[in-house]
C-alpha cells in the first residue's frame, strides 16, 4: 500500500467521527494521502481520505482493501 491507491473500507466496525450526523455510516471509497511505517505500533499506519466524508482516518492494513494501486 502506498500513497494514492485508491482503497475501500472493509473493516467490521463503524468509524467513529467520520460522518458526525449519522455514526451508523461507513466510508466506501479513498485515497491513501500517507503512510507510516512503526514498529512500535505493531504494523503500518495508513491515512485515508474518504471521498463522501471529506474526511481523512488513520486505519491499519486489515482495515483497508487497495482497489487500484498507483504508479
Amino acid at each position: 500500500m502506498k500513497v494514492g491507491d485508491l482503497v475501500k473500507y472493509r473493516g467490521d466496525f463503524v468509524i467513529p467521527r467520520i460522518f458526525a450526523g449519522d455514526a451508523t455510516r461507513q466510508p466506501d471509497l479513498g485515497v491513501i494521502v500517507e503512510v507510516i511505517v512503526d514498529q512500535q505500533t505493531e504494523g503500518t499506519n495508513i491515512c485515508v481520505f474518504w471521498f463522501e466524508a471529506e474526511n481523512p482516518h488513520w486505519h491499519t492494513s486489515a482495515e483497508i482493501k487497495v482497489l487500484n494501486e498507483s504508479r
